[in-house]
């Protein structure tokens, strides 16, 4: 799917809260991710993560006489790659990658989440960088070949689950 040019992705990121990682060649948006968990006794606990997914905007832009050949995303032991037909404009490119709750390592949260607390406790809790996405491109032209890294937090927003849940 397609999103607008990389000016309204700026603009997005600016008034959504999205983590956002720019240079002139290349841009990752990430929306948060969304993890519910189950109530646990107090204290400080390991949470294990369930299986996450994580939108991506991607949008790619090489320098002249370039064009864009692949772009590889490595989010824990998950990869994807891209193909220069998602990248062949300067719209961005959204998809969504989904990471196995075994790849991810358990957070230990003090406080959040408890059995027997009032319905006033915080029921969300952000983590602004609790993984990282690795996004690489990699250019060519007829006497040239470039590759550029970015590495972009990803959040991670834990919701409690409770019983007025729907």
């Amino acid at each position: 799917m397609r999103k607008p040019i990389l000016s309204a992705l700026l603009l997005l990121t600016t008034i959504s809260g999205w983590v956002i990682a720019a240079a002139d060649e290349l841009l990752v948006v990430v929306e948060p991710s969304l993890a519910e968990i189950e109530p646990r006794p107090p204290g400080p606990r390991v949470v294990r993560l369930p299986d996450m997914a994580f939108t991506m905007h991607i949008a790619a832009q090489c320098g002249a006489g370039m064009q864009a050949e692949s772009a590889s995303i490595s989010i824990s032991d998950t990869r994807h790659s891209l193909g220069p037909e998602a990248l062949a404009d300067s719209a961005a490119t959204e998809l969504v990658i989904r990471i196995p709750r075994q790849q991810l390592a358990p957070l230990t949260i003090d406080n959040f989440c408890l059995i027997d607390t009032s319905a006033d406790d915080a029921r969300h809790l952000n983590i602004a960088d609790a993984l990282s996405a690795q996004v690489s491109l990699r250019c060519a032209g007829e006497n040239q070949h470039s590759i550029i890294y970015r590495a972009t937090p990803l959040a991670i927003r834990l919701r409690c689950k409770t019983g007025d849940d729907n």
